[in-house]
């Protein structure tokens, strides 16, 4: 999304994005001075014609900021401003309305439905243009008014949205569109049953889950301590699915070896990450989680991308997901599913991208009959309420049920489960004893 560059530019992005910023700076404009704020510390250069950071480091220095001049505003990965509550989004916003240019770049501007595109359009001065909030609430989020204010996880009127976004502010481009080489992406899930402990770990879990369901009343459910409870324990039954699926992913991974091609692989949990990880050849691996450095992300996708013995790369799709090249690879395997359909598409487009010369093929594990498979269902969904209102796809309509949470949609599938458990079992009728009924016994011989 972009709002009618000169020097003075500043490029805003997540902390695992800013090396990246940099190292493409310096490729494509070598002329230019470029300052890198790493940390609060670090403070400003005003020398520099591009000034790169974080969103929680802007946060601080809005105020320096927003007297320094700057011709340009970038914010790379822009979804992450989509809460207009955060703290990041309200103090970034009066600062980029402040710029005569401001870019907005994500490949997902709506990541769960359209009331995720509210707070940038406002970033860019567009929010008027779709009638103000609560115009943009009512005839594209489908609000309605909740007992604790406005709900606004619908979808409506997509099509008309998807319209007016690309005549005002949206300039969309598909790979397909504008990379003709690119070769193309697919994705395919590959059921898988779990077996053995895994399974007896994860059906005790389940069960257990289940069980405090069909005792819960509503108002505990409904309660702040209920739906903490509930996520907890879809997570737990995630990690628990994931650890499950540990074999048939090392099963996987020794297969793209055998046949000479390297891979990335997906998780989300760092107990599913320790246990394959710990399984694999020392050398032949590089790994990025939520706890890597910024030099160290950067050391990993190298190695990965210039070393022909290092064949896997594991990664958290939360850490890993967005900014890094890994086109060495054309094979992508994901072990653990996301809540958001755009986290496992950003993933995947890590090898899908300028550079690649294969087809790319995605590879999803997906646990029959597990929270997995109620996951992908839902995040299908999803997927669909996005390609409508930002790529003018699909067509099939919005159904209330489409627009609600994917959390939601699980969870209403395990309270079904837990109803149908709940259901008392119907005794047989027994047989009378006829010699017990003289009645009879008289009607029979007298009959």
């Amino acid at each position: 999304m972009t709002e009618a560059t000169t020097t003075l530019t500043r490029a805003v992005c997540p902390a695992s994005l800013v090396l990246n910023w940099r190292n493409e700076i310096r490729r494509w404009l070598p002329h230019r001075a470029i300052h890198v704020v790493r940390k609060g510390k670090d403070g400003l250069d005003l020398d520099a014609d591009v000034t790169v950071m974080t969103y929680d480091l802007a946060k601080k220095f809005v105020n320096q900021l927003s007297g320094f001049g700057f011709k340009t505003i970038i914010g790379d990965e822009a979804h992450y401003l989509k809460n207009e509550k955060a703290q990041r989004t309200q103090a970034l916003t009066p600062l980029v309305q402040g710029i005569a240019r401001a870019h907005l770049l994500t490949g997902t501007p709506i990541t769960n439905r359209p009331a995720d595109l509210i707070s940038l359009l406002k970033m860019l001065g567009q929010l008027d243009a779709f009638g103000g909030w609560f115009h943009f609430a009512k005839h594209y989020c489908n609000a309605w008014k909740g007992e604790y204010g406005w709900n606004l996880t619908g979808a409506s009127n997509l099509d008309e949205l998807n319209t007016k976004l690309r005549e005002r502010c949206l300039v969309r481009r598909l790979k397909a569109d504008v990379l003709t080489e690119l070769p193309p992406k697919v994705r395919v899930m590959q059921p898988l049953e779990l077996s053995g402990q895994g399974e007896r770990d994860y059906r005790a879990l389940e069960g257990h889950f289940l069980d405090w369901l069909r005792e819960a009343s509503q108002d505990e459910l409904d309660s702040a301590e209920g739906r903490g409870k509930i996520l907890e324990m879809l997570n737990s039954l995630r990690q628990a699915a994931g650890v499950a699926k540990i074999e048939p992913a090392l099963e996987a991974i020794d297969g793209y070896r055998e046949a000479g091609r390297k891979v990335v692989v997906f998780c989300h949990h760092h107990a599913v990450m320790n246990g394959i990880a710990d399984a694999l050849p020392a050398g032949t691996w590089v790994r990025i989680d939520g706890t890597t450095s910024l030099d160290a992300r950067q050391a990993a996708v190298d190695r990965f991308q210039t070393v022909p013995t290092c064949t896997v790369f594991v990664a958290s799709t939360k850490a890993a997901g967005v900014g890094l090249t890994l086109t060495a690879a054309s094979d992508v395997l994901v072990v653990e599913q996301e809540w958001v359909a755009a986290d496992l598409d950003q993933a995947e487009d890590r090898c899908h991208r300028i550079g690649q010369t294969d087809s790319v093929q995605a590879v999803h594990l997906v646990a029959e009959d597990t929270v997995d498979s109620r996951l992908v269902e839902a995040v299908e969904r999803k997927r669909a309420i996005a390609q409508e209102a930002i790529d003018g796809q699909g067509g099939a309509g919005v159904t209330p049920e489409m627009a609600q949470s994917v959390m939601k949609t699980v969870l209403a599938g395990y309270l079904a489960t837990a109803q149908e458990r709940k259901k008392p079992k119907l005794k047989r009728a027994k047989k009378p004893r006829v010699e017990n009924r003289p009645d009879i016994q008289v009607a029979q011989e007298t009959g």
